[in-house]
């Protein structure tokens, strides 16, 4: 052993008994005080530190006498005490001599502790039955719930008594929900009773039935109509698609995304509010977003417009390859390997039933796939190739299959758009 690892060592040996001599001394100060069990637990601190110190067991037997008799005495109600404190105390004696044990310290009870314990625990559950309550007749919902949680997290209910607690708790929480709902916060009440059935999987019919109600007058009342108005896009990104994006995204939307909102969405009829647009917005002239929706009956309105397209093509690799003619002669044409990568951007701006903007946001979607194709000076017609060789030739093949990427973009980029859509139409219901 080296001498400087040596001096490390003793030094963290006398660490450790200053820390144990340390706990002793706080032990004593406890006692002095009164506190019996703070004492009790700072000699299990002690004895954890260093389990030889001497003098450490003899005061945890003294000071647990004490503590013991004093918790039972507050236990019994004798001392006209708190039922909380009273099980408070008994909770931290269990945890003492839990402690004490892992130190082979047995701290000894009575043969009657299991009967206190349980009576103890008894009054201070419904104790806190009585104060959750309270809590909810003055509508500190909060407060209330922590109460019933602390039954089940603190003083070993019996069966009976936890189920008390949570259908007790449930219809605290359905309580609020209907706070909530007369106070014109529907999403908030809709939450709340989806919370509510959460609590438990074993609720009285009377909550769940109250609960559902709930939630259903709670949609109802809260229910924001979006109306989705024809999809555009600017010039940029006309030039450079290969099909009509604007119908195929409005085809995407319509069939597997505009039918399906949220809780509290309910979105106008996309074919309708597209002839009403087209009729109330004559050619070059802009949306009337508030005549279109007071036609309709829109709450919001939302206008997708595909703002950017682009294609670029990476890592390009050209050889050259040899091909016979019909006419016996060798000729070469050139063949590229690369790969094409396509964003398409899309703005979503949403609107008031007055016809304010009220907040733009931006989806962008990537897709790339890998290509191949040929190129030849002359006539490719003349080169004997096998049929997959002369699609490489075909400059509508690959039109095809870019105008298929393009066709991928618009489906990765319409679940983005309805689900902002929905998000923020959500958000905006109190």
């Amino acid at each position: 052993m080296s001498s400087r690892f040596a001096v490390v060592l003793l030094l963290a040996l006398a660490g450790g008994c200053a820390s144990a001599g340390k706990r002793l001394e706080q032990g004593r100060e406890a006692e002095a005080r009164g506190d019996w069990s703070g004492a009790a637990s700072r000699y299990v601190d002690a004895l954890e530190k260093d389990a030889a110190l001497s003098g450490a067991r003899e005061a945890l037997l003294v000071a647990w006498d004490s503590a013991l008799a004093l918790g039972a005495r507050r236990a019994s109600g004798s001392t006209g005490g708190d039922p909380l404190a009273a099980a408070a105390e008994l909770r931290r004696l269990d945890a003492i001599r839990a402690r004490a044990a892992e130190m082979r310290v047995a701290l000894a009870v009575p043969d009657t502790w299991g009967e206190l314990r349980r009576a103890t625990f008894d009054g201070a559950i419904a104790a806190l039955m009585r104060s959750a309550e309270g809590h909810r007749r003055d509508a500190r919902w909060r407060d209330a719930r922590a109460a019933y949680q602390r039954i089940r997290r603190d003083f070993e209910p019996s069966p009976v008594q936890r189920r008390a607690s949570l259908d007790a708790e449930a219809a605290a929480v359905v309580d609020q929900a209907g706070a909530e709902a007369t106070a014109g916060r529907f999403r908030a009440a809709y939450e709340l009773t989806v919370e509510a059935l959460g609590v438990s999987n074993q609720l009285p019919a009377e909550i769940v039935e109250a609960a559902t109600e709930l939630q259903r007058r709670a949609i109802a009342s809260g229910l924001k109509v979006l109306a989705v108005f024809p999809v555009e896009s600017t010039a940029d990104v006309r030039r450079a698609s290969l099909a009509d994006l604007n119908a195929q995204l409005s085809d995407i939307l319509d069939a597997e995304y505009w039918p399906r909102p949220p809780f509290f969405v309910a979105v106008g009829e996309p074919a309708r509010v597209r002839q009403i647009t087209r009729r109330l917005t004559p050619p070059g002239a802009a949306l009337d977003v508030r005549r279109v929706l007071d036609e309709v009956g829109g709450d919001f309105g939302a206008l997708v417009t595909l703002t950017a397209l682009q294609a670029v093509e990476r890592d390009v690799k050209a050889s050259t390859r040899s091909a016979r003619t019909r006419d016996g002669r060798t000729l070469s044409y050139a063949l590229e390997d690369g790969r094409i990568e396509y964003t398409l951007v899309a703005e979503v701006t949403l609107f008031d039933a007055a016809g304010r903007a009220l907040e733009t946001f931006t989806e962008r979607n990537q897709r790339g796939e890998s290509f191949r194709r040929a190129r030849y000076d002359g006539d490719f017609e003349e080169l004997d190739l096998t049929r997959s060789e002369r699609l490489l030739f075909n400059p509508g093949e690959e039109r095809r299959q870019r105008a298929a990427l393009q066709q991928s973009l618009l489906s990765g980029i319409a679940g983005d758009v309805a689900r902002g859509a929905f998000e923020r139409v959500v958000r905006r219901i109190p």
